[in-house]
């Protein structure tokens, strides 16, 4: 048995080696399909000049090859380690034996894209500090997802967070949750393949079908074989080169411009400390409520019921090690958004600090878009340095892998059990027989055959999106305001007992349309700025951090009262709800309802069982 996995990890590594070097190669040696003096349709490339920027150094393509390499061998080790992926449990799943640590860092990594990176400097280098306190939303959203939602997905043996729409309403919501989720989720990693790879063509002359190309099949390839452990491991060390290459370039840059003394007071003398802003006004861009409260419902979808996220929370051990996978993302968000945002008042001082004359010491850069500013930066200071610049573009592309592989993964397993299996189970009738031995190894391989389709279909997008970039964006951010909705239904399920199946769906669809009607109003109601227009409807002029809460609102109200007045006008009885269905926090209220002639299990925190029915009634 040594033997062989000795065998399987030499084969694993000598492959990642040679495929990421000969993939690196790439960028030095194959010609891009456009010209390079031609821009990218809707884009204006900055005029920097040569003497400006620095090229890649053997130094830069052997840390960038070599953080390929890596990922990619931790990937395929455990395609064959262990008896390999033979099964869903294994391979969607990883067996329901991962410790907190790597799930914690896994989820952690998979919410720091190249486009936070890039974008959230840019924020703070263009409008102040203001959105730092999005940090304070996490001490809402962590306790609410471990102490309310993670329980009962747990508890529940579920594989697939949209499972639970069936269970405790119907099949129909299930569906309609799921190919809402594979149709946001795959646009939105076209946009973070695409992304990034503009920034840095647009800077370090990378073309960005290479970027999206190397990202897009070094992800899809060790995602595809190596199942959910590849993608939790590599998240592991994609965050480690992530994190130190985000403190090197911060400390650095932080010398670079005088000291934290030094950063601090140019910013506080622009007016750049904006920390705290209590405008009550929810029409204004951004404020300090706006950020707390509706960042919480921004982020409470993404990490309470959101498959990327629930799917690897569910591969803990146990209930306390999946709890304690959240609270770890307490700190580790706070860390993680206080560093990244910090290089952002880091890039504000250098290109505001003045000599004694009053004059710039550091013009800003031409640029055309504030997300290339933290490129051209590194580039351009740190660029003769062997080294940095393989080490920051290697930090992108941890970013972008950690993303794309959960996406990949999470897109594989809500296809296969909310869309084929209930498919398949209603054709053959075994709506409840399960899967034989045979049909689970079919099932595995069928999930890596959508791993693989996913992957391609991502970096086909990728690459439409240099063509039509305006309405991926526009896609994007239409499907991006259904988190509230989506959220709103599972509040309705998991808090209200009384809550029934059309309730349900009178409040998911109320509150999609209104994220809809907002999305597309917004987007079609801009002025030259790329702003919502000053003399558009209110309802278009919301914050966008207040869309979630605006329309969680709307679905748990209408479908709350939805429920109740279609139970009264049509004398519906009392449902049976599974008290599984319902969050630990909310059973003990419902004491007097239990009946004890039909008991279910009940998981308690230790891994024993309670039993109980309950019987909802107003």
């Amino acid at each position: 048995m040594k033997s062989e996995r000795k065998s399987a990890v030499t084969w694993c590594l000598g492959v990642s080696i040679a495929v990421c070097c000969c993939l690196s190669i790439l960028y030095s040696f194959l010609p891009p399909f456009l010209n390079p003096d031609e821009a990218i349709q809707g884009q204006v490339r900055m005029p920097f000049s040569k003497e400006e920027l620095h090229n890649f150094g053997a130094v830069d393509y052997v840390i960038f090859g070599g953080m390929l390499a890596i990922t990619a061998a931790t990937g395929l080790y455990h395609a064959f380690a262990g008896g390999g992926q033979r099964t869903t449990a294994k391979y969607l799943m990883a067996d329901r034996s991962m410790f907190s640590l790597p799930v914690a860092i896994s989820v952690l990594a998979s919410f720091l894209s190249a486009v936070t990176i890039l974008g959230l400097p840019s924020e703070i280098f263009v409008f102040g500090v203001q959105y730092w306190m999005v940090i304070w939303c996490y001490f809402i959203t962590i306790p609410v997802t471990a102490i309310f939602f993670i329980p009962v997905f747990h508890g529940l043996g579920l594989t697939s967070a949209y499972e639970y729409l069936e269970q405790r309403f119907s099949m129909s919501l299930r569906v309609v949750a799921a190919c809402l989720f594979i149709v946001q989720n795959t646009f939105y990693i076209a946009v973070i393949l695409y992304a990034p790879a503009l920034a840095l063509e647009t800077v370090t002359k990378f073309a960005v079908w290479k970027t999206v190309l190397i990202t897009g099949i070094v992800c899809t390839i060790y995602t595809s074989l190596g199942g959910m452990k590849a993608v939790i491991y590599t998240d592991v060390f994609n965050f480690c080169v992530l994190f130190v290459s985000l403190v090197t370039i911060v400390v650095m840059g932080t010398v670079r411009a005088g000291g934290l003394g030094r950063v601090w007071e140019i910013n506080a003398n622009h007016s750049h400390l904006n920390f705290f802003d209590f405008d009550g006004d929810p029409t204004a861009r951004l404020s300090f409520w706006s950020l707390v409260i509706g960042g919480a419902f921004t982020t409470l979808p993404m990490w309470a019921v959101s498959q990327t996220s629930v799917q690897r929370f569910l591969t803990a051990r146990s209930l306390k090690e999946a709890r304690r996978s959240v609270w770890i993302n307490l700190p580790g968000n706070i860390i993680m958004v206080t560093l990244v945002a910090f290089s952002g008042m880091v890039l504000f001082a250098f290109y505001n600090d003045t000599d004694g004359k009053g004059q710039e010491t550091h013009p800003t850069p031409n640029y055309t878009s504030p997300d290339q500013i933290l490129v051209y930066f590194v580039s351009e200071e740190f660029g003769s340095i062997p080294g940095i610049q393989g080490l920051f573009v290697s930090c992108l592309f941890s970013g972008t892998l950690s993303v794309a592989a959960s996406g990949f993964n999470a897109l594989a397993t809500v296809t296969l059990v909310d869309i084929i299996r209930p498919i398949r189970n209603r054709r053959r009738l075994m709506s409840s027989a399960g899967s034989t031995a045979g049909q689970e190894a079919k099932d595995t391989w069928i999930s890596r055959g959508l791993s693989l389709f996913y992957g391609g279909l991502a970096i086909a997008l990728a690459f439409v999106a240099s063509q039509i970039g305006s309405l991926i964006k526009a896609t994007n951010s239409i499907f991006g305001a259904l988190g509230g909705p989506m959220l709103g239904v599972f509040t309705l399920g998991v808090f209200f007992p009384s809550a029934n199946t059309g309730g349900a769906l009178t409040g998911f669809t109320g509150g999609m349309s209104v994220a809809f009607w907002m999305a597309i109003g917004a987007f079609f109601n801009k002025d030259d700025q790329g702003n919502v227009s000053k003399d558009a409807f209110w309802l278009y002029r919301i914050s966008f951090m207040l869309y979630s809460v605006f329309t969680w609102v709307i679905t748990v109200l209408i479908g709350y009262l939805a429920g109740h007045v279609t139970r009264k006008a049509l004398s519906l009885k009392d449902d049976m709800v599974n008290p599984q269905l319902i969050t630990p926090m909310c059973r003990p209220k419902l004491s007097g309802n239990i009946q004890s002639d039909s008991p279910l299990p009940l998981p308690d925190e230790d891994g024993g069982e309670t039993s109980a029915l309950l019987n909802v009634s107003d």
